[in-house]
């Protein structure tokens, strides 16, 4: 038995503390104290379970280890705990257990604790048990509340009471509690909504609010200020402020009523924004959003707002309380106005005072009543016409509809003016108002007529319009006018004339479309007249203009087909009757060619002054002349597969420039285009022309320039080159040459406006020229001629520029320094140079090429043309010409025959630029890394052939070096020389090259032209000076091994100006049997 006792014992034990556990759930929050004074308190907390039981643990010290439950009074669910009468009627008692009731279903709970001692410290513990077993519950125990009742209580001088209502702002608020609280007391008021039968307000007693020490209740002054808030399910956030002012005079519980409006934390206004077209009965949808007090959306509000207006009858819907926020936003809230014009909106926040007001401006709906059709037609001796109004929208709408009298004509069609009253019955009053139910979209209205006999009765017409029912609405339906015809009676057929094409054209050879005209007529008036091409559906003619209706012109463009077409015209009246012409004919399509002319702007209005077209074709029957002669567009028709072949001729002052809207298989040689016709219309063939670009250069421009090979192209002979042409500028055309290796090539060119050149080879235009294996293009650029030559994988290129120097303007006279002729001023600069030889990079070995200096003269003319005659290193002549270009720069290229030739091959080159400064002190022209190119040949007996065999293909570079020569200076005064010495005042340097060292002749004078040896009887060598021309010639003994009994020649010119002053020049050596031979250097200088 005390087994079994103990198994039970046990067992009711872990089922006590399974219902323990599974209620252990109860959430206790928001523990307060308040409703203080000197023998009681009241305690506040709210719990999640709504069915539990609640209870308070009190104790005396803060451990809790002190426990004075059964010591004080505890009472649950306190009311009327503000008032000093408690009613105890039955009625009373059951208004309190149900308000008792209503409270603990929120979930708030409150115990009011009594028989506490003045000025004494208690703690409690808000607690919760399940109602059927009474074990507690609470998901985790509460905080304890610490709580001191004052010392004593005071006498109140103005003792005042507060009512608050809640029951314009929040429905529901019945059994919540409401909260006061003020800045400094230690404890709030509590009350709970409903309590003394007040069904929507909280009653507080403000003087049993403590003083800020907490030691006695306060006795208020002044306007103090009191913040209420209500607690409880979905009661209103935000704080309701109220001051209430004391008079410091004696009262006994004076009592003011307030309604409760609480301020939304952060909230201080709401916005309106419309998203749809405001239209009076049309649904409107606008958004409201809570903004803070810099304008930003509230994201926190999802309460609602009341929504109102002016006038309670501007909307039909929409007014009143609004559904929620959604973060801060209530999108899309939908009103239905009853008005037009403005209305105000207000939105109110409900228990708040915050709000907001935007004025929407609604317009009248717009009707979209329209009559059915824009004529209607009843014959003569009708009795009525009926008239159709037709819309799309559903709603109920009236339109006031007017019938108007007519207006004659005695045009097509003819009519005479219908008069209301004698021909219809006008509309007016109620009858000219129609009203469209809802969901009606379409009216027939009945127009009484008065039917008139006879045959001389004319057409007769008059109208009908629409109108809005008030000024304010808008008709937008697409008909508004309607026009009532009364035909009169008519039996005769219309006449019809068909002009084009006539009775007689059996074939036509046009472009589509071809118009058909020609006229109708009919006493009654032509309605219409229509056209039938081959079997196809009818089109109507456009029916011109006409004073009478018996000759109506009229117009229509068909497509015929290719070959055989039938064409039927038939002429309508307005009562129906009909008359038909047909024509047959072949039909061979053109189409349009057109041709467009862009000029400068001052000549838009007449192109031709800019430049004109020229049309040609492979059978000049296929076009047609271009029309209009003068102005743009012009036109042709064209068959389609002719050739065809435009010039643009630029005029006086003008250039053609380039081609634009071409057919794409198009071949363009510059101002020339060619193309067969296509078979569509060609319809912006424009030619460009501008004003001529070369006006500036003069008359004629003669452009210079030379050509080296591209980064990707080897140096050789054959890729370097000059080339010279004349421009006239009147027309762009060019002629020249191109010197390339060793080929003199002539060109006649056009330079167009947008820099395009062609070639004309006898009657052909290219755009390159082919010479030699290779092709030359150019193209223009203001004052520069590019140039191009390719042949195969090698390119060249280059720059051409003008000649800046001519018979009106001169070169500078500083150049120029004789007389082509005796007796002539100065127009001429004779120049001696020299092109002495330098180190080579990369190093070449020195017997590989000349040591010695070529030299010779320049001839410059005061047009700005140069002459250039002379002799390289190696015994070769130079010759030359070319023109100084900006820059006082001349382009200067000399082709050179190949040693020992017998055909006169120009294997050879010299090229580079010379300048010309006459302020220059080491000299007054100049050149740098001149390019000399001569071949390698085999050798044989002759000289040319065994100096230097091996040639340098690939090139050498000399510098030239030259000064205005003076005739009128002898040579000792030219070269600087002192006066003649016993010794000798100059000196003879024989230099490099198959010598072996420097041998100098210093035992001679030149005195002024006379040149004299010391003594005369030295053999060694002789000086032969031509002062005249500049230069010097001579002898001398080498120093060579196997000397020939026969002395080597030397020969140079005389530079009067610069570091080069002196005589320079070459010999060549002459060793007996030397297959090799070399070039010296000879030196002509004043002795040290």
């Amino acid at each position: 038995m005390k087994q079994a006792s103990h198994f039970f014992l046990v067992l009711l034990l872990g089922l006590l503390q399974g219902l323990t556990a599974a209620r252990a759930q109860v959430a206790i929050s928001g523990g307060q104290a308040g409703n203080v004074d000197a023998g009681q308190f009241t305690v506040f907390w709210q719990v999640d379970d709504t069915g539990s039981r609640p209870g308070l643990d009190l104790f005396s010290d803060a451990a809790a280890t002190a426990s004075l439950n059964g010591e004080l009074g505890v009472e649950f669910f306190p009311l009327e705990m503000n008032d000093v009468t408690v009613g105890q009627t039955p009625a009373q008692r059951e208004a309190r257990r149900t308000l008792q009731a209503l409270t603990k279903s929120k979930g708030i709970m409150l115990a009011k604790v009594t028989g506490a001692q003045p000025g004494a410290t208690y703690y409690a513990r808000p607690r919760s048990f399940d109602a059927g077993t009474g074990l507690a519950n609470e998901a985790a125990s509460a905080p304890l509340i610490e709580i001191t009742t004052p010392e004593s209580t005071a006498f109140i001088v103005e003792s005042r009471q507060v009512l608050v209502s809640t029951g314009g702002c929040f429905a529901g608020s019945q059994g919540l509690v409401m909260r006061l609280v003020k800045d400094g007391a230690p404890y709030p008021l509590f009350a709970v909504v409903g309590d003394h039968g007040q069904t929507d307000k909280a009653l507080f007693d403000v003087n049993r609010l403590l003083n800020a020490a907490g030691t006695t209740n306060e006795n208020l002054a002044g306007a103090p200020s009191f913040e209420l808030d209500l607690i409880g399910p979905a009661a209103p956030l935000g704080v309701f402020n109220l001051d209430l002012p004391f008079a410091g005079e004696f009262v006994v519980a004076a009592a003011t009523e307030v309604d409760f409006t609480a301020n939304f934390p952060g909230l201080a206004y709401f916005s309106m924004e419309g998203t749809s077209p405001p239209l009076q009965g049309v649904p409107f949808t606008f958004n409201i959003t809570a903004r803070d007090s810099g304008g930003n959306v509230l994201t926190t509000y999802d309460g609602t707002v009341d929504l109102t207006t002016g006038n309670p009858g501007d909307l039909i819907s929409g007014a009143g309380e609004t559904a929620h926020f959604v973060n801060g936003v209530l999108a899309g809230h939908q009103v239905v106005p009853a008005v037009s014009g403005p209305v105000t909106f207000t939105a109110t926040r409900p228990c708040g005072i915050e709000t907001g007001s935007q004025v929407f401006n609604f317009s009248p709906p717009n009707l979209d009543i329209t009559f059915s059709a824009p004529l209607y037609t009843v014959s003569q001796g009708a009795m009525q016409v009926i008239l159709t109004l037709t819309r799309s929208e559903t709603l109920p709408a009236s339109v006031i509809l007017h019938t108007n009298d007519g207006t004659s004509q005695t045009a097509n069609p003819p009519f005479a003016a219908a008069l209301a009253g004698t021909d219809y019955l006008d509309l007016d009053g109620a009858a000219t108002q129609v009203n469209f139910a809802q969901d009606e979209t379409s009216k027939m209205v009945t127009v009484t007529l008065h039917p008139k006999t006879g045959t001389r009765i004319p057409n007769k017409r008059f109208t009908a319009t629409l109108h809005p029912p008030v000024a304010e609405a808008a008709l937008t339906g697409a008909l508004t006018t309607a026009a009532i015809h009364i035909l009169a009676e008519d039996t005769l057929a219309p006449k019809l004339t068909v002009s084009k094409p006539s009775a007689t054209t059996t074939a036509l050879s046009l472009p589509q479309p071809y118009t058909v005209m020609g006229s109708a007529g009919d006493a009654r008036g032509i309605d219409r007249v229509e056209i039938v091409l081959n079997g196809e559906p009818a089109t109507f003619a456009t029916l011109a203009p006409a004073p009478k209706p018996t000759s109506v012109p009229f117009t229509a463009e068909i497509l015929p087909r290719e070959g055989p077409n039938v064409l039927e015209v038939t002429a309508f009246d307005l009562s129906g009757n009909s008359t038909t012409v047909t024509r047959n004919f072949t039909f061979t399509r053109r189409y349009w060619l057109t041709l467009h002319r862009i000029v400068p702007e001052p000549l838009e209005a007449t192109p031709e002054l800019a430049g004109a077209f020229a049309l040609t074709a492979s059978n000049n029957a296929n076009k047609s002349t271009l029309s209009p002669r003068a102005g743009t567009p012009q036109l042709s028709m064209v068959v389609p597969g002719t050739a065809l072949q435009i010039t643009a001729n630029p005029a006086a002052g003008h250039s053609f420039s380039h081609w634009t809207g071409l057919p794409a298989e198009s071949v363009v040689l510059g101002n020339v285009a060619r193309f067969t016709m296509p078979a569509s219309d060609v319809p912006d063939v424009t030619a460009v022309f501008i004003v001529n670009p070369f006006l500036g250069l003069g008359v004629k421009a003669d452009f210079l320039g030379l050509l080296h090979p591209s980064d990707s192209t080897s140096i050789s002979n054959s890729t370097v080159g000059f080339l010279r042409g004349t421009l006239t500028t009147a027309g762009g055309s060019m002629s020249g040459k191109i010197h390339m290796d060793g080929v003199a090539q002539s060109f006649v060119a056009l330079v167009f406006g947008n820099g395009n050149v062609t070639f004309k080879v006898g009657r052909d235009t290219f755009t390159g020229l082919e010479f030699a294996g290779r092709m030359l293009t150019m193209s223009y650029t203001p004052g520069v001629l590019h140039l191009q030559v390719t042949s195969g994988a090698e390119e060249s290129e280059g720059q051409a520029v003008p000649a800046i120097y001519s018979a009106t303007a001169p070169v500078p006279g500083a150049l120029l320094n004789r007389s082509a002729k005796d007796g002539q001023p100065i127009n001429q600069g004779y120049f001696t140079f020299v092109l002495p030889s330098k180190a080579q990079e990369p190093p070449l070995p020195l017997n590989s090429y000349p040591q010695g200096a070529g030299y010779g003269t320049l001839i410059l003319s005061n047009t700005g043309l140069l002459k250039v005659a002379g002799t390289l290193a190696d015994g070769t002549k130079l010759a030359a010409s070319s023109a100084l270009v900006a820059g006082d720069a001349s382009p200067l290229f000399a082709q050179i025959l190949t040693p020992g030739t017998t055909t006169k091959a120009l294997g050879g080159s010299l090229g580079g630029t010379l300048v010309f400064d006459p302020l220059n002190a080491d000299g007054d022209v100049s050149g740098e890394d001149l390019l000399w190119l001569r071949p390698a040949v085999t050798e044989t007996a002759t000289l040319a052939t065994q100096i230097y065999t091996h040639g340098w293909p690939d090139g050498i570079r000399v510098d030239a070096t030259g000064a205005l020569y003076f005739a009128a200076l002898n040579v000792q005064t030219g070269l600087d020389l002192p006066a003649p010495a016993p010794d000798g005042n100059a000196m003879l340097s024989f230099i490099g090259g198959r010598l072996a060292e420097t041998i100098t002749k210093s035992n001679f004078n030149i005195s002024g032209n006379i040149f004299t040896k010391i003594p005369s009887t030295d053999r060694t060598f002789s000086l032969t000076l031509t002062p005249k021309t500049g230069f010097f010639s001579g002898k001398f003994t080498p120093n060579w091994p196997s000397a020939s009994t026969t002395q080597p020649s030397f020969n140079g010119v005389l530079l009067q100006k610069g570091v080069k002053k002196g005589g320079h020049g070459h010999s060549i050596s002459n060793a007996v049997g030397d297959a090799d031979p070399e070039s010296s250097a000879v030196e002509l200088l004043r002795r040290p």
